[in-house]
C-alpha cells in the first residue's frame, strides 16, 4: 500500500497537464507553409480568375511547378529531421517572421521564408536534415522574390550578354539587347523573361530541392554540378534564341507555345539528368553496388548532435 505522501504526490502530478513541447521542425514547417501561402496566394487567385481552374492548375497557379515541388520537398525534409526542442531564440525568430507573414504584402512572405531558413541554417547544433531543408527554402525564396528583384537591375546587362552570344552563334549583328534576323529585314528584342539566367533559376531550384532531399549534407562538388546545370541551360537558351534569329517565320514558330514547350522540356530534362548524376550513389548505390554512404554520414552526424545536447 502506498504511503499517504506518495498518494498526494501522485495526485498533484496527475492534476498538472502534460507540458507542450514545440520542436524546431514544427516551427520551420508551419512558418514555411504560411510564408509561401502569403507570397503566392494573390497571384494564384488572379490566375484562377483569368484562366479558370483547369488552366491555372496546369500553369502552376501562376508560379512554376518546380517552385511548388521544391517547397513540398523542403517542408517534408524538415519534418524528417531529428526532433529537437525549440529554444526561446527559435520562438523569438519565429514570432518575428509570423508578424511579417501577417501583413498583406506578398513580398514579406518571401522575406519571412528567407529569414526563418537562414536562422535554422546558421544556428549552432542544427540537425543535418533541418539544414538541408533550410537550403531548399532559401532557394524557393530566391525564386519567388530575390531573382525577380535582381532582374529589375540586371535584366538589361544580362539581355545584352545573351544578345551578343546569339549574334556570335547566328553570325548576325547585335546592338544592345536587339538581334537582327539572319534572313530578311527586322530583328528581335531579348527581354528579361527570355534571358538565360531567368531560365536557369528554375533548373537550379529543382536540383537543389532534389539533391538536398536525398543528400541533406552539402559537399565540395556541389558547386561544379550547379555550374554544369547553369552552363547547360545557357547553351539551350542561346541555341533557341539563335533559331529565333533566323527569320520572322522561325521566330514565330520557336517563340510560340510549341517552341516554348520544347525548350522547357529540354531545360527540365537537362536539369534532372545532372541531378540524377549528382545523387547517383544515393539513388542507385544498392543497385550498382556502390556505397551510398551519405545517409550514414547524416545519421552519424545527427546522432553526434544528440549526444552533445
Amino acid at each position: 500500500m502506498p504511503k499517504g505522501g506518495d498518494q498526494i504526490s501522485a495526485a498533484r502530478s496527475d492534476s498538472y497537464p502534460a507540458r507542450i513541447v514545440v520542436t524546431q521542425a514544427q516551427i520551420f514547417s508551419a512558418l514555411s507553409v504560411l510564408a509561401i501561402a502569403n507570397a503566392t496566394v494573390n497571384r494564384a487567385k488572379d490566375t484562377i480568375a483569368s484562366s479558370g481552374w483547369g488552366t491555372a492548375i496546369l500553369d502552376g497557379l501562376g508560379h512554376s511547378w518546380a517552385m511548388w515541388i521544391a517547397s513540398a520537398l523542403g517542408i517534408a525534409l524538415s519534418l524528417r529531421a531529428e526532433p529537437t526542442r525549440a529554444t526561446r531564440s527559435d520562438l523569438a525568430v519565429g514570432a518575428g517572421c509570423l508578424l511579417l507573414i501577417a501583413l498583406p504584402v506578398k513580398e514579406l512572405g518571401a522575406v519571412a521564408a528567407t529569414a526563418i531558413a537562414i536562422w535554422f541554417l546558421i544556428r549552432p547544433g542544427v540537425p543535418v536534415r533541418m539544414a538541408g531543408a533550410s537550403v531548399i527554402m532559401i532557394a524557393v525564396a530566391v525564386n519567388l522574390l530575390w531573382t525577380p528583384a535582381a532582374m529589375l537591375v540586371l535584366a538589361r546587362p544580362l539581355a545584352f550578354v545573351d544578345a551578343h552570344l546569339v549574334g556570335l552563334m547566328a553570325a548576325t549583328p547585335a546592338h544592345g539587347n536587339m538581334v537582327g534576323f539572319v534572313h530578311g529585314d527586322g530583328g528581335m528584342v531579348i527581354v528579361a523573361g527570355c534571358t538565360s539566367v531567368a531560365n536557369a533559376s528554375l533548373a537550379l531550384l529543382m536540383w537543389i530541392a532534389i539533391a538536398r532531399s536525398v543528400r541533406p549534407q552539402s559537399r565540395p562538388g556541389d558547386i561544379l554540378i550547379g555550374a554544369a546545370i547553369f552552363l547547360t541551360v545557357v547553351a539551350i537558351n542561346v541555341g533557341r534564341l539563335a533559331l529565333m534569329a533566323q527569320d520572322k517565320q522561325t521566330f514565330e514558330l520557336v517563340h510560340g507555345p510549341v517552341g516554348a514547350a520544347i525548350c522547357n522540356l529540354l531545360i527540365t530534362a537537362a536539369g534532372l539528368a545532372w541531378t540524377a548524376f549528382d545523387v547517383r550513389h544515393e539513388l542507385f548505390g544498392s543497385v550498382l553496388g556502390v556505397d551510398a554512404g551519405a545517409g550514414d554520414i547524416d545519421r552519424r552526424r545527427e546522432a553526434a548532435f544528440a549526444v552533445e545536447r
